[in-house]
């Protein structure tokens, strides 16, 4: 089972979080409708489908894609620009991972057994998104 997506948008990351009270508060403020954008877009699938889409373990594949800074960006002896400055990639990968889960899309982010990430600049932001299932059968 495969499922594969893009979401547009600008990709926000799910760092700490703040509680004043009883009141749990994100540090970026751009992370909640982020992952709700991200929830929705999963939802419409795995509703089609009947959620989990998928079940065990899998693979994953995230490419968060910018738009490049007027500033310009970094180059280091390539002709493309390197992404390297914030957000960090881990906290863009907990903002995806978490929305997979509670968009019915997998059963629980904790089943992935192997995660590829990059950061890149383009033309249209957002992530791609791209899961395998893992078969594989125990041997005896």
């Amino acid at each position: 089972m495969h499922y594969k997506t893009f979401i547009p948008g600008v990709p926000a990351p799910q760092g700490s979080k703040r509680t004043y009270g009883k009141r749990v508060i994100e540090d970026n403020p751009r992370t909640k409708p982020w992952r709700e954008t991200m929830r929705k877009h999963h939802l419409k699938t795995s509703q089609a489908v009947g959620a989990p889409l998928i079940v065990g373990a899998f693979q994953a594949s995230l490419r968060f894609v910018f738009t490049e800074p007027k500033s310009g960006a970094l180059f280091q002896g390539t002709l493309d620009p390197i992404h390297a400055v914030k957000p960090d990639l881990d906290k863009l990968t907990r903002a995806v991972m978490d929305s997979l889960t509670s968009g019915g899309i997998i059963e629980d982010d904790a089943r992935c057994n192997r995660l590829e990430a990059v950061k890149e600049y383009g033309d249209n932001p957002g992530v791609h998104i791209h899961l395998t299932q893992i078969w594989s059968e125990r041997k005896r």
